[in-house]
């Protein structure tokens, strides 16, 4: 594999919080008091398929030429922008423009030493980008690989059970028409795959293609000519790229709900599959005498049968007998499941008959990626005939009759919990109160911070709830009080419950900075007097603070300086124009002497082309620049200024 140079490794907060915080900057003497979110970096691994082929659409008539994705990439504006890639490159990695989110997404480029039509794809290279993922986990925020289409719902699928304890995003995609044609899919999905992995954390293997993003086992290639080829048939797309984003996050998979463990644990990879398994269709043309053939196989460990209906064999004493002789004689493992696309799970559908499995509810992909998992965990057959069925990576739904809910009751959570425990099978209790913790409370707690219900988050800490745990955003329920101006809730978190108080969400924000957009001078103090900092991206912070200067917002410029952060001197933009020079290109002298008096501003240093606030008020007075409406009283005003500041 070519990795084109060690990329450093990204500094972690916690195992599932990737932010990556600079520690606060001792500038000049002064502490500045902010924390600045770097842009996630991503590795994009080219495995295999058309995207980056010369040649014909055909895959199989592609040539793919080395180094060729990088340079394509480099030139589409949208996925790449060079000049700031230039003046900000980070070990060849490449950078997207700003997105609608105000952040950038850093990516390297890594391909693989033989760049294959994916139908040649086997076991060993799946088993290989597992091994890169693991290799390169703590250096990337988040994993995309393109894939070529023909093997991407086998790719996708098998990693969901190769990445153990995955806590970060892992998008594959592709593309039925290369990068080289001017009309293409790979750009959009490749696009949409950048977006979703470099500002959402969704902790899955996921497949990115026609606008959507499918959990990667639930996935069926049901079209061969279509860019929309690839469906889940029984579950909603996680996510749907339109107008806006929108993620349904109720459906992203709960690490903890399907393989609880108490302490969050770095990724691991699964032991290797057992891959003799084989899938026979069932039709009224197989014979009792070709199973039987099948399943005196050398070395075979499972069958996997693609049954009528619900997962139904035929019924025929013969072919129960050679099914009853393999099993209990020859130790292989049967599998009944359904050749039917789609197929919803019924309530008490029995999972095990006559030490068969039958599971309809899982796609032939899931079904042999599942048993080759557990097969190469050592399990016994007994402990396979129980594990098979549950939901371990939410390739198929786990069937639970919930009681009705009560949302009246006074003490609510004590009604989740016996919700939970008469729901929850065999469950621990101790556990449903960590599913609480991690999967419950946050969401339920940022709701009710919103809506100010301030009683009811009492409610949740008498009942053990942690008010310091984020939601899938990031953001915690002092957040969501402090965006929403809650003063007794946020009083409350931070008096009572002493709750963190610059918890970072995903995008980098802290509450205070929720506190500063709102313009509550009070609270904003209150923040500074429990010890908040604001903390935003770098960048977004240089445009609100470059936009104050331009437009002659002082009240901003104010609660900015006073809600800690001193050194506005480090705030330039691209060009190097700090806020002394939008200050004078709208002449506006109030700011000017705020900058001179309060904040002690350095007005000697220099944009790109060389020049100091001081020069440009010159150059606009001598009308180098032409403005409309020159206010000469200003413009002198900041010129006796900033030449009184020179002479000083």
């Amino acid at each position: 594999m070519s990795s084109g140079g060690e990329t450093p490794k990204l500094k972690s907060q916690g195992s599932r919080h990737d932010t990556t915080n600079s520690s606060l900057a001792n500038i000049g003497g002064a502490q500045q008091n902010l924390q600045v979110l770097n842009d996630r970096k991503v590795l994009m691994i080219y495995a295999s398929g058309a995207t980056a082929a010369e040649g014909e659409v055909s895959e199989s008539h592609m040539t793919v030429l080395k180094g060729r994705l990088e340079q394509r990439l480099k030139n589409i504006s949208f996925l790449c922008d060079l000049e700031y890639t230039q003046y900000h490159n980070q070990e060849g990695c490449l950078t997207t423009p700003i997105s609608e989110f105000g952040r950038r997404t850093v990516y390297k480029v890594m391909e693989l030493e033989q760049i294959t039509n994916s139908r040649q794809t086997s076991y060993v290279d799946i088993r290989h980008i597992a091994e890169i993922i693991k290799e390169n986990y703590e250096k990337y925020s988040a994993f995309v690989i393109l894939s070529g289409i023909a093997t991407i719902t086998y790719l996708g699928t098998n990693l969901s059970f190769m990445l153990e304890n995955l806590q970060k995003t892992v998008v594959i995609t592709g593309s039925l028409i290369p990068l080289s044609f001017m009309r293409n899919d790979a750009f959009q999905n490749i696009l949409d795959s950048l977006i979703l992995a470099g500002h959402f954390l969704i902790p899955e293997v996921v497949i990115v293609m026609d606008h959507k993003a499918y959990r990667a086992n639930r996935c069926r290639q049901l079209k061969c000519d279509s860019l929309d080829c690839i469906e889940s048939p029984n579950f909603p797309p996680l996510v749907e790229f339109g107008i806006n984003i929108e993620i349904k996050w109720q459906l992203v998979l709960r690490r903890g709900e399907q393989m609880f463990t108490n302490d969050e644990s770095t990724l691991e990879l699964a032991p290797p599959f057992v891959t003799d398994i084989i899938i026979i269709k069932i039709t009224p043309y197989t014979s009792v005498e070709h199973i039987r053939h099948i399943l005196n196989t050398p070395k075979l460990r499972c069958c996997i049968l693609e049954c009528y209906h619900f997962g139904e064999m035929p019924h025929n004493q013969e072919l129960y007998n050679v099914l009853l002789y393999a099993q209990q004689q020859l130790g292989i493992i049967l599998i009944q499941i359904s050749q039917c696309t789609k197929g919803q799970p019924i309530i008490n559908f029995k999972k095990v008959v006559n030490g068969i499995i039958v599971q309809y509810d899982i796609t032939p992909e899931s079904a042999q990626a599942k048993i080759a998992y557990l097969l190469g965990k050592g399990y016994s057959q007994q402990e396979i005939l129980r594990k098979f069925p549950q939901n371990l990576q939410g390739e198929t739904e786990s069937v639970r009759q919930f009681e009705k809910f009560e949302g009246q009751k006074q003490h609510f959570i004590q009604t989740i919990l016996e919700t939970l425990q008469k729901t929850s099978g065999d469950e621990q209790i101790s556990q449903n109160m960590d599913i609480m913790n991690k999967y419950i409370i946050p969401n339920l707690g940022c709701f009710l911070a919103t809506t100010g219900q301030l009683e009811l988050i009492k409610d949740l800490r008498r009942n053990e709830g942690n008010l310091n745990i984020p939601d899938f955003d990031g953001r915690t329920v002092l957040h969501l009080a402090a965006a929403n101006k809650q003063i007794e809730i946020i009083k409350y978190l931070i008096e009572e419950v002493h709750a963190e108080i610059n918890p970072i969400d995903y995008l980098g924000y802290s509450p205070m900075y929720e506190v500063l957009i709102s313009r509550d001078k009070e609270l904003l103090l209150f923040f500074q007097q429990n010890g908040g900092i604001i903390s935003a991206p770098h960048h977004v912070m240089v445009d609100l603070i470059l936009s104050s200067g331009l437009n002659g917002d002082l009240q901003m410029l104010e609660l900015i300086f006073h809600g800690g952060i001193k050194n506005l001197n480090e705030f330039v933009n691209v060009d190097n124009r700090n806020i002394a020079h939008m200050a004078v290109m709208s002449m506006n002298s109030k700011i000017i002497k705020f900058l001179r008096f309060k904040a002690k501003f350095d007005f000697s240093e220099r944009d790109r082309w060389g020049s100091t606030p001081y020069e440009n008020a010159i150059e606009i007075k001598s009308k180098k620049i032409k403005l409309q409406m020159l206010n000469e009283v200003s413009i002198n005003e900041i010129i006796e200024m900033l030449a009184t500041i020179g002479n000083e």
